[in-house]
């Protein structure tokens, strides 16, 4: 089993690494894409390939490009994710934060979907989980919505701090709770109890690589590598990279 976690630390690694530089390189824009900024490419339970861009998102057949924008309903040109619930509707998780759903040809908004419309976010949206049939739990930078039976039944905002600037970058479940990783730490939304972070080991970006394997949390913060244990609670620097001069700056 070592080298599967020696693995996961390599991947966890490169993804660090991947935040700090970039190989800028020069690609042609596919015959039929609206842009050359592509963000997620997802293939839907039927089939369809869709492409996220900064531009709308576009469904490909397999010979034919359809493209979808604000002007047939997305909250948002800026597509970073797709998540597909069991209902088979695509999620979109868009750079306002407001979300716009795929539901078998007709994109639902706030301005056609009544339940739509008590989801208000002021920041992006960053995670999508449904932990059972018809209950699922959307997240912004902001705000966590739990949504079931096409009913938000819960609002989870994270808790104020008079330093560093809250934000919400994962929701995730572990022995059949759901909890919400924040700068701090994390949040128990079953037992409603808060586990915080080492104070030198908190989170300082807004939007984090984090991977959950074998009761461990892993995630990164500035060049170093933590882990978190959800069983003990202990809280462990595992290494770092060489520092660099790129700083990160929270709005």
């Amino acid at each position: 089993m070592k080298w599967r976690f020696l693995f996961l630390l390599l991947i966890v690694f490169f993804e660090m690494t991947g935040l700090y530089s970039q190989d800028f390189s020069t690609y042609k824009k596919v015959e039929g894409l609206n842009s050359n900024v592509v963000y997620q490419v997802k293939q839907d339970s039927k089939g369809y390939l869709w492409v996220c861009t900064d531009k709308g998102v576009s469904r490909y057949d397999g010979n034919h490009f359809k493209l979808f924008t604000i002007d047939d309903g997305l909250t948002d040109n800026d597509i970073f994710q797709i998540k597909e619930d069991s209902k088979g509707r695509l999620w979109f998780l868009t750079f306002c934060g407001k979300p716009c759903i795929y539901d078998h040809g007709k994109i639902l908004n706030a301005s056609n979907t009544d339940w739509l419309k008590f989801i208000q976010p002021l920041k992006l949206a960053c995670n999508f989980l449904e932990d059972k049939p018809n209950s699922i739990w959307y997240s912004t930078l902001d705000t966590v919505y739990h949504i079931v039976q096409e009913k938000v039944v819960q609002k989870i905002a994270p808790p104020q701090h008079n330093i560093i600037k809250q934000y919400i970058s994962r929701v995730f479940m572990y022995q059949d709770s759901i909890y919400l990783i924040y700068n701090m730490g994390l949040y128990n939304t079953v037992s409603h109890k808060t586990m915080y972070f080492d104070s030198n080991k908190t989170i300082f970006e807004s939007n984090v690589s984090t991977v959950i394997y074998n009761n461990y949390l892993y995630y990164l913060s500035k060049n170093c590598l933590y882990s978190y244990s959800l069983k003990t609670h202990e809280n462990k620097k595992l290494f770092s990279t060489p520092s660099t001069e790129v700083s990160f700056t929270l709005l």
